[in-house]
């Protein structure tokens, strides 16, 4: 009984230091592997996610906390816990999706843009003629519908990390 209150042994203390342990240990995999856009572009995904999963580690049991002192017989408050874990899901799927691009590696094809998205609209995302749709890491990229474009990707995550046309 004794073992149990040892504070690294509580749920989430576990779950903090797996959440720092991922991001260390995928922090010095892409600084090792990485340059570049490349490594600015899978940092930024992985430190968020588990920026996040941190955040969250200190949020859901707070919000149990508060729902172990009130009735949860409310349907309101069954929505916020199905929100909160379907959140904590997606962010799971998100570190996932980035540790495969990190093994993965960026790949390079040709793509032909059929549509640019509106970068008001929430970031700048391309169709590609295959189907595809791409978000484009870099801000101002110049590109116009119907050419073809040499790009570098990341296929996991749906991210153009640069590009230059096909003559």
């Amino acid at each position: 009984m004794e073992a149990r209150n040892k504070w690294y042994l509580r749920p989430t203390n576990m779950a903090r230091g797996l959440a720092l342990a991922i991001w260390l240990a995928g922090t010095v995999v892409v600084l090792a592997i990485y340059q570049g856009e490349d490594r600015s572009a899978l940092w930024g995904h992985l430190s968020g996610s588990c920026a996040l999963l941190f955040f969250y580690s200190f949020l859901i049991p707070f919000i149990a906390r508060i729902a172990k002192h009130q009735d949860l017989r409310s349907k309101v408050n069954y929505m916020f816990v199905f929100f909160y874990l379907a959140m904590l899901v997606f962010l799971l799927l998100r570190i996932g999706i980035t540790l495969l691009d990190i093994a993965a590696g960026p790949i390079t094809e040709n793509v032909t843009i059929v549509d640019r998205w509106n970068p008001k609209r929430g970031g700048d995302h391309v169709k590609t003629s295959d189907g595809s749709n791409y978000e484009i890491h870099k801000e101002h990229v110049y590109m116009e519908v119907g050419h073809t474009y040499r790009a570098k990707l990341f296929r996991y995550n749906r991210l153009i990390i640069s590009l230059e046309q096909v003559k």
